[in-house]
């Protein structure tokens, strides 16, 4: 069995377009296993993509990635997935804030 719990809260980085703090989470059972958005010189907007997990002999394993709410807007040029190595989850984000979000990424 399988059992995932939400994560600590980090402070709030850079600040939202429209000023209200925003936040996304994976569905009960899944995690967090890569992230595609808008980005130019700053982030632009976040996606992240959340799959299922289930237990296999003695591994771990994903389920198909799906995209989570959009977090953002519409500025900037698109960018793919950036996914976790197979059958890896995120267990944590490297940001790069000022007054905006400039830089992203998975652990």
């Amino acid at each position: 069995m399988v059992r995932t719990e939400n994560g600590a809260v980090g402070p709030l980085r850079g600040q939202g377009g429209d000023g209200l703090d925003v936040s996304s989470t994976c569905p009960n059972g899944q995690a967090v296993v890569g992230h595609s958005g808008r980005s130019g010189n700053l982030i632009d907007q976040l996606v992240l993509h959340c799959a299922p997990l289930a237990v296999r002999a003695d591994n771990i394993v994903t389920g198909a990635a799906l995209p989570s709410l959009s977090i953002g807007g519409e500025g900037g040029g698109a960018y793919n997935l950036i996914p976790c190595p197979d059958d890896q989850v995120a267990i944590g984000v490297i940001i790069r804030a000022g007054a905006d979000v400039d830089g992203f990424g998975l652990r």
